[in-house]
């Protein structure tokens, strides 16, 4: 970065986790303003801002993207994909999950869409006689509700 540069505004922006630590190396001297006073700026100031980060193409952002594109019923009812597309991606909660440790349970009412970043899911029904058959893994890239 060059003296006068940015960036932490997603964040600001889109209401989503920080992706970066940020510490002091010796004495500073620091201001802020309040994301609620951030927020209550110009709206057209606001909507100029959005439109920089759209332009963001870090390796994470661009494969986020791509796995909410593959989710065909998003593209009829939206008319700016680009915005649409930014600012969901930047809505992904990312979490480490241990080796055989149940994300959805059977017979419980879907919450959230599962998207896998890293990693493999077995996805398992009951059969007839009361025993789990697996009939699916899931992979990087893979969707699931």
């Amino acid at each position: 970065m060059n003296p006068g540069d940015y960036f932490g505004e997603v964040s600001l922006l889109f209401n989503c986790k920080r992706t970066a630590y940020v510490k002091t190396t010796n004495y500073c001297v620091l201001a802020r303003i309040e994301k609620s006073v951030f927020l209550s700026c110009h709206k057209a100031f606001l909507d100029s801002l959005r439109q920089v980060t759209i332009k963001y193409q870090d390796t994470p952002k661009k494969f986020k993207i791509k796995l909410l594109k593959q989710i065909e019923y998003f593209e009829p009812s939206v008319t700016n994909y680009s915005m649409f597309y930014d600012e969901l991606q930047y809505q992904f909660h990312e979490e480490r999950i241990e080796a055989h440790t149940d994300v959805i349970k059977m017979n419980t009412k879907c919450k959230k869409l599962i998207f896998v970043i890293d990693g493999e899911l077995q996805v398992e029904v009951q059969n007839s006689e009361g025993n789990m058959c697996i009939i699916d893994t899931l992979h990087k890239g893979d969707v699931v509700g």
